[in-house]
């Protein structure tokens, strides 16, 4: 008698592949996967004959043999009743996908219907029995139905001739003769199954039956030791921490061309799924990209759904009471967020690539298995071998999230990542192992594109109105939690802000929105661009730290100018050593630190004593008042938050001559390294005279007339004009505006923007703000849309994003997907360029909106 597998502990993403695997296992190779979508009702498609074994159950309707075209649906239920139940309950589901075919909502009629479900049937007709579901297909294939024309006739006559129905035991027999699909679905297997498929894999360092207690150990400590998130930006104690799963919120994001409000949902469907190149059918990449801009919250949705694995992983084996009660509070904070949680258990490993890429160097060293193992064994009792690593990745699925690319930003690190990565997919492959990826990255950062064959991108999105409010009450009460008043003031302050125009174009990522109420808890003056946000948030830490009665404040008052200027020398330094040397991390010897701080008071003027008081005074207090710099365990210096190493560095780039900001903004501008500090010097620039803010704006106008970059292949001055007309640089200086607009406008004369979403958002904010702007706007794309070629498709990219003010738009150009346009050129959005995303069309893995 076949065993009875445990088909409820699949994902209703994962019971649909071993349907489609038993089916294609039964069928032949030819079978066609869909996902689910607007041509529902199918899993899988398949043309051609069927012959049934003669041993086949009863519930085959007619013929043993089958011709035509069949249609494999999955029927999943998440709890197994008693017999009479689940019959009743599939009985439901046929009826109901019988009346979406006879309704005529479908694409087609197939020939014969193949349902696979694990509900329990009975061979007593009495309590649940098999002949029973028989008689009801019968009956209800036999129902007149009108169809189209107004005939009555029922699905027999117009061609539904077979229906089968898999049932549990049929799933049993199935999955028990089959042992290679078995196999590959984890949950069916046992420990002892496990335990073989180890030992068969080869020998390791470790006894097979040691490698699970293992790594269930190494789940354990990291759960432990890694459930922490700090708020150091938020101004709080270097001490202070907070549970991550308190903190966490869903996050929106973009994904395959539609939003979605759950980036979570997203990666944990994908995870559902069996990712075995032998298993995946899918005409789509198996692994993730998330994108997202600075401050989007990318680690702290990776170092959640690392945490919401590994709870999963030890939850049947944790035996510690700090971990079973970690393990509850996960469960909690995926209700608390509405999140449906993972029922696939896979191994979770999160790796630090900045720490990867800063270990490996740009060559030599250890290998990406080898630095694997070594990082796990630092929380395991024994050491784990790469041999020991792979025959578990063999054997069982497992997640790597590697947190961070945009931070590995030397380009000998990055090719030492990427062939690294590369190596491993490529293992994983040959070996078929179930292992998916998801890699973090910002979103305007480095141009390669991640093996696009293997990664799908999912791109973070701003914040709404109503998402920001939600966020900030909720990181607010966390953040606040023992002071219920001062919470309660904060939150009262922002529901007033937000409905300022200008503050809520800054409340677009939880970075953002988080800098926004501890400014509200302050007595600052609300700002209105990026800029001063995050430049207000450091006055504020400031003058919190000034006025407090400790030894400190005599210095914060006599030396504000030098602190400042410090902390922007220091800013701009590590952001050219982050480009220039082989660190990964860019960090600042204290001794360097020393000697920066003394040599700055030297040349104001201090005698040497002096110089050297305040020299070894300013690591103390920009590390542990100010909390902008953080103290590393190397007795080097960082900042914690690269927003802010940024903003000081783009401070620093135009405190400087009108000649030598000049030079700077024009050397910067190009470089995607520098786009977000080069972002928060422009918004400084903006604050100051008419005359610098047209320097500025002479940069972005002439930055593509440089003999040094290559405009006619990839202009950045439409991007750059985009970006400061996001940030509101300008908003309220009408001519100022008008040129950033026009030269946003040039992206229409090709090529195609590398980000034409970015172009796009802008003009389309712009143009709901002011009337004459949006008919300039109009009128410029209807000029281009009356074009040809590459004009007229780059037309149809920017208004498949909007309709740019309230006037009637060309019909070709409503809102919709853009057509593919000119000779050469397919514009449509899912070949428009996006880092690690396929450009052929593709059928998207079992989803849910």
């Amino acid at each position: 008698m076949a065993s009875d597998w445990a088909f409820e502990e699949l994902g209703p993403r994962a019971f649909e592949q071993l349907a489609v695997a038993l089916a294609a296992k039964l069928f032949g190779p030819h079978i066609e996967v869909f996902g689910s979508g607007k041509d529902g009702g199918r899993e899988a498609t398949y043309s051609g004959p069927i012959e049934w074994a003669e041993d086949a159950d009863d519930t085959i309707h007619t013929d043993r043999r089958w011709t035509g075209f069949t249609v494999v649906q999955a029927k999943q239920r998440e709890r197994v009743g008693p017999p009479a139940q689940d019959l009743r309950w599939l009985k439901g589901q046929v009826s109901d996908e019988f009346n979406d075919w006879a309704s005529g909502s479908r694409a087609k009629l197939p020939d014969n219907l193949l349902f696979v479900t694990n509900a329990r049937l009975s061979a007593e007709d009495t309590v649940g029995g098999v002949d029973q579901i028989t008689k009801y297909i019968d009956t209800k294939l036999n129902e007149g139905r009108t169809d189209g024309a107004g005939e009555n006739r029922s699905l027999h006559d117009r061609g539904l001739r077979n229906v089968h129905v898999w049932h549990r035991d049929t799933l049993n027999a199935l999955v028990s003769a089959h042992a290679g699909i078995r196999d590959a679905f984890p949950a069916l297997l046992t420990v002892g199954d496990l335990l073989t498929r180890l030992t068969v894999l080869g020998p390791g360092a470790l006894d097979p039956r040691r490698v699970s207690s293992l790594l269930v150990d190494h789940a354990q400590s990291t759960l432990r030791h890694e459930q922490w998130l700090r708020f150091d930006e938020a101004g709080d104690t270097p001490d202070a921490r907070h549970q991550i799963d308190n903190a966490i919120v869903d996050l929106p994001a973009e994904c395959d061309g539609s939003r979605v409000t759950s980036v979570l949902t997203e990666i944990f469907q994908r995870a559902a799924l069996v990712t075995r190149k032998s298993l995946w059918q899918f005409d789509a990449p198996r692994h993730l990209v998330i994108t997202g801009a600075p401050g989007n919250g990318k680690s702290t949705i990776a170092q959640y759904i690392t945490q919401v694995y590994r709870a999963n992983f030890v939850r049947r084996e944790a035996n510690q009471t700090t971990i079973i009660d970690l393990v509850e509070r996960t469960d909690k904070s995926l209700e608390r967020i509405r999140v449906v949680g993972p029922k696939s258990v896979r191994w979770p490993l999160r790796v630090d690539l900045a720490k990867m890429a800063n270990d490996m160097g740009p060559s030599g060293g250890s290998n990406i298995k080898r630095w694997l193992a070594d990082e796990v064994t630092k929380s395991t009792e024994a050491a784990v071998e790469p041999i020991t690593l792979s025959n578990w990745m063999k054997a069982w699925p497992t997640l790597l999230i590697f947190d961070g690319y945009d931070e590995v930003t030397m380009p000998q690190h990055r090719d030492r990542v990427v062939d690294e990565i590369g190596e491993l997919l490529d293992w994983a492959d040959a070996n078929d192992s179930d292992l998916l990826m998801v890699i973090t990255t910002r979103r305007t950062g480095y141009t390669e594109r991640l093996f696009p064959e293997h990664f799908e991108q999912i791109d973070l999105d701003d914040f709404t109105v109503d998402e920001a409010v939600h966020y900030a009450q909720h990181i607010t009460s966390q953040r606040l939690s023992d002071d219920a008043l001062h919470c309660e003031l904060v939150l009262d302050r922002f529901s007033q802000a937000i409905k300022n125009p200008a503050i809520e174009r800054l409340l677009k990522t939880p970075l953002q929105v988080l800098i926004m109420t501890i400014i509200l808890g302050g007595s600052a003056a609300l700002p209105t661009t990026r800029y001063q946000l995050f430049w207000t948030y450091f006055e504020t830490v400031y003058k919190r730290e000034a006025s407090k009665g400790t030894a400190n404040r005599t210095f914060f008052r006599d030396h504000r100018a030098a602190i400042v200027e410090l902390h922007q020398i220091v800013g701009l330094s590590l952001q050219v050593r982050c480009e220039t040397t082989d660190e990964v991390v860019a960090k600042m010897p204290r001794a360097e630190l020393s000697a920066l701080a003394e040599r700055y008071m030297l040349c104001d003027g201090y005698d040497k004593d002096s110089a050297a008081a305040f020299a070894n005074r300013i690591f103390d207090v920009a590390t542990q008042r100010l909390v902008l710099l953080t103290a590393d365990e190397d007795d080097t210096v960082s900042f914690d938050v690269r927003s802010l190493q940024e903003l000081m560095a783009g401070s620093r780039l135009v405190d400087q001559d009108d000649e030598q900001t000049r030079a700077n903004l024009q050397r910067t501008a190009l470089s995607p390294h520098w786009r977000n500090a080069w972002l928060f010097g422009a918004g400084k620039l903006s604050l100051e005279s008419r005359h610098r803010r047209d320097l500025l704006l002479g940069v972005v106008e002439r930055c593509d007339e440089s003999t040094d970059w290559p405009s006619w292949l990839c202009p950045a001055g439409p991007e750059l004009a985009a970006d400061l007309l996001q940030d509101g640089l300008v908003a309220d200086r009408p001519n100022d505006q008008r040129r950033l607009i026009n030269v946003a406008l040039r992206c229409l004369q090709g090529p195609l923007p590398s980000d034409p979403r970015t172009v796009a958002a802008a003009l389309l904010d712009t143009a709901a703000r002011n009337k004459l702007d949006s008919a300039h706007i109009r009128n410029e794309i209807s000029r281009a849309q009356a074009a040809t070629g590459e004009r007229k498709a780059i037309a149809h990219i920017l208004m498949h994003y909007g309709t740019y003010g309230s006037a009637r738009i060309p019909r070709l150009l409503q809102r919709g997907r853009p057509p593919t346009c000119g000779r050469h050129l397919d514009v449509s959005p899912s070949r428009l360029p996006r880092l690690g995303v396929s450009h052929r069309r593709r059928t998207r893995p079992p989803h849910t909106r």
